[in-house]
């Protein structure tokens, strides 16, 4: 029970407009006993799963039917051990078709560019975009080229993809040969 004492008076809110008889205009302070002090404390919930919830959902998880992914996006050099054999395999293919035009030699250009590409799972190239430019376009045509004319293979089996967005980049360097 709340204790009420007996000249002190706390203002009363009313919605404005609302009439408030001169009687009701204050009402007594209450004041609210201290809270009681609980006999047991609260149980923290355990957030750590116990080895036979472990163990329960891993054979869960292996006796599901494996789920394809529906892309997965890498660096052509990536370092993810499952991709890294295919992605040799992808620079490879690249490589072989990608030339330095004899025309930009000539003109000493240089640069660097990045193209973002994606491989379907049958090997079939299906997007391919120049991001960054080396501003020469004979030196972008020639990356851009390369890509579209390398046989890419169909995904092993290992990798449970539908797709793979590959974020290429591109350099042209003339070195230059020393005195003699």
């Amino acid at each position: 029970d709340p204790e009420v004492r007996g000249e002190e008076k706390t203002p009363v809110r009313a919605f404005e407009g609302t009439k408030i008889p001169e009687t009701e205009r204050t009402a007594p302070a209450v004041v609210a006993p201290p809270p009681a002090e609980k006999e047991h404390k609260k149980k923290r919930p355990n957030l750590f799963l116990s080895d036979e919830r472990i163990a329960q959902l891993t054979e869960e998880y292996e006796k599901a039917p494996p789920e394809k992914e529906p892309g997965k996006t890498l660096q052509l050099n990536t370092s993810e051990l499952r991709f890294a054999r295919y992605m040799l395999d992808v620079k490879r293919k690249i490589y072989l078709k990608w030339e330095y035009p004899s025309v930009a030699i000539r003109e000493r250009q240089q640069g660097k560019l990045r193209i973002n590409f994606k491989i379907r799972r049958d090997g079939k190239l299906i997007g391919l975009k120049l991001i960054k430019s080396s501003n020469y376009p004979v030196l972008d045509d020639a990356a851009l080229t390369a890509i579209r004319l390398a046989d890419f293979s169909p995904f092993p089996d290992d990798i449970e993809i539908e797709s793979i967005e590959i974020r290429a980049t591109f350099e042209y360097i003339i070195h230059q040969l020393g005195p003699g």
